[in-house]
């Protein structure tokens, strides 16, 4: 394989981290925090994010539908 080839689960996971998804609503001591919805990510989110920083996923706020 060349170093350029991508593997089968490498093109798939890049279509779906282009794919937007909405991150995960955690309401926790009075407050309310986003993570990506990675389970394996589940990196916290900011509302001016537009891409997980720790893994790429493409974020869908609810205001943007």
């Amino acid at each position: 394989m060349r170093q350029n080839d991508l593997t089968r689960d490498e093109i798939q996971q890049a279509i779906f981290n282009a794919t937007p998804q909405r991150p995960v609503k955690v309401e926790l001591g009075g407050g309310i925090y986003y993570k990506c919805k990675w389970l394996s990510c589940g990196e916290t989110l900011h509302r001016w994010d537009r891409y997980c920083p720790a893994c790429g996923q493409k974020i869908l706020w609810d205001d943007e539908l």
